[in-house]
């Protein structure tokens, strides 16, 4: 792909993602959001592909991808079906347990009857991954549960789920025991 630092993978996508509506506007442009941004325009698959191992045999690879904004250490990438936006996500290690994890939260929330993001599994070249529908649209943004109990340190006695609560009744925010109820 010929990057010299990551900051330009950034760049060349104008930090557009597919988990926020945080973008970069070029100076030297008369571009706006609605123009370009993912959930509403189509993006390269160049990217994801590329980190899935497969070779382009295109002489330039587009850079326009959520690919480049995406958080975790685990191999995934962005597809359009359908006019729908997919994540798809792998696993690690030599079992590659995770995409198998996601798909068993899912059957187990379905059946408790819990709001969830259904997760289904897919095999590619004989590896597992998990897929789910984008569930942020222009209107909303991901904040995880790591990033929110980062905002205060857990002590020993509390629990990691109480810790979690702690932490979303310090920044306000409202029902999570409601929809966390049944543990």
């Amino acid at each position: 792909m010929h990057v010299d630092i990551p900051q330009n993978l950034l760049d060349k996508c104008m930090g557009l993602s597919l988990s926020d509506q945080y973008w970069i506007c070029p100076a030297d442009r008369q571009v706006k959001w609605s123009e370009v941004n993912f959930f509403e325009n189509d993006f390269s698959e160049d990217v994801g592909n590329i980190l899935f191992g497969k070779k382009s045999s295109k002489r330039k690879i587009s850079l326009l991808s959520p690919d480049n904004t995406s958080d975790g250490w685990l191999k995934k990438k962005w597809s359009i079906s359908d006019g729908k936006r997919y994540l798809i996500k792998g696993g690690s290690g030599i079992n590659r347990q995770e995409p198998y994890n996601e798909v068993f939260a899912s059957i187990l929330m379905d059946r408790l009857g819990i709001s969830h993001v259904s997760y289904s599994l897919m095999m590619q070249e004989e590896e597992p991954y998990s897929i789910c529908e984008d569930f942020v649209g222009p209107g909303t943004e991901l904040v995880s549960a790591w990033y929110i109990m980062q905002t205060a340190k857990k002590e020993n006695h509390v629990s990691v789920y109480q810790h979690y609560l702690n932490c979303c009744e310090n920044l306000g925010i409202k029902g999570v025991v409601v929809e966390a109820s049944c543990f």
